[in-house]
């Protein structure tokens, strides 16, 4: 009981203190918000997972396709000849 009151205190210390704010402002400039050439890159890898979204997408049509063919295909020879 009593080393959750202290956890408590020195938890409620520690969230208001300048210490708290200094790392909260380191973790956010280690995050790359601010670095331009990490800015770019996140740019560039979101145009690529656009492209490669378009091209799943291309693929998936062709799948959807080949397999209507190839059903196609396969209710012509299971009909009996005329």
């Amino acid at each position: 009981m009593v080393s959750t009151i202290v956890v408590l205190l020195v938890g409620y210390w520690f969230f208001k203190s300048p210490l708290c704010s200094a790392c909260a402002d380191w973790l956010r400039n280690q995050g790359g918000g601010r670095d331009p050439r990490l800015m770019a890159q996140m740019e560039e890898l979101g145009e690529t997972v656009t492209e490669l979204r378009a091209d799943v997408l291309e693929l998936s049509e062709r799948m959807d396709f080949t397999e209507r063919v190839l059903i196609k295909v396969r209710e012509r020879e299971a009909l009996p000849p005329r």
